[in-house]
């Protein structure tokens, strides 16, 4: 069973990490990306890399743009 952070690729999914606040994409390749909702337990972000940026969704989930200091 797959926890609620972990990466599911839905084709065709509303919920893709590329409409999520917290993903980003790749500059080299812009179908992948990276993911940087979650964060350790001494605050530091934990990067994750999504595999399909367009159709990849999970959990963390969030329609909007990253304020600065929830990034920090």
């Amino acid at each position: 069973m797959a926890g609620s952070y972990d990466m599911v690729i839905e084709m065709g999914t509303t919920k893709a990490c590329s409409s999520c606040k917290w993903g980003n994409a790749d500059f080299v390749n812009p179908l992948r990306g990276n993911c940087v909702g979650a964060k350790n337990h001494m605050g530091g972000i934990w990067k994750r890399m999504i595999q399909d940026y367009y159709n990849c969704t999970c959990g963390k989930y969030e329609e909007g743009d990253v304020n600065f200091r929830e990034h920090v």
